[in-house]
């Protein structure tokens, strides 16, 4: 059975102790860094200027992504992406999508210790339009008779990482530019 760490205020706390805190700590704040170090370099960018821009907007990128792409950690190369930092912090926000009659499509949302909480798309949602809304911790309005799908925010700020399919047997992307910009808030 695992020791518990010295919580006396009279006893003190071993280096051993000290070591292992430290070791939890980093593994439990170091995704909160990398994420919020990423928000900020992602949403101080002009837009149309990359994969990034302002809190709340989605950016769309109708290329593949260069091979020395590092904004996320290996892209798919027969992916199209775009990007959208959310800031819940006053509001929820709705997400809507276009029908992208039968081609793949995920809406992969991550909390700030890059946890997947919600994924609509083709897998879970199906592939016609729908519209999902993101709420804050502890935000309950009368939402009426819920048409809206809800997905509940562990924290205040969150990314989208929305993903479509762009190779099927050949290179067209028209398609998947017209559900890249019929996606938004």
């Amino acid at each position: 059975m695992k020791e518990q760490a010295n919580t006396s205020t009279n006893t003190p706390v071993t280096e051993e102790e000290a070591y292992a805190s430290g070791v939890q700590a980093y593994l439990y704040f170091y995704p909160l860094v990398s994420m919020d170090l990423t928000r900020k370099q992602l949403t101080n960018v002009e837009p149309g200027k990359g994969i990034g821009g302002p809190l709340n907007t989605f950016v769309n990128s109708p290329a593949y992504p260069a091979a020395d792409m590092r904004v996320v950690v290996r892209p798919n190369f027969d992916t199209l992406y775009s990007s959208a930092w959310l800031d819940l912090t006053k509001e929820p926000v709705i997400v809507s999508v276009p029908d992208t009659d039968g081609r793949y499509y995920l809406l992969e949302m991550l909390d700030m210790w890059t946890d997947v909480f919600a994924s609509p798309g083709w897998r879970t949602t199906g592939t016609q339009a729908g519209d999902f809304i993101i709420v804050p911790p502890r935000w309950r309005p009368d939402l009426g008779d819920r048409l809206i799908e809800e997905f509940n925010l562990p924290k205040e700020t969150q990314r989208i990482a929305p993903k479509s399919e762009a190779l099927t047997g050949k290179w067209n992307p028209p398609p998947v530019i017209r559900v890249q910009e019929g996606t938004g808030f």
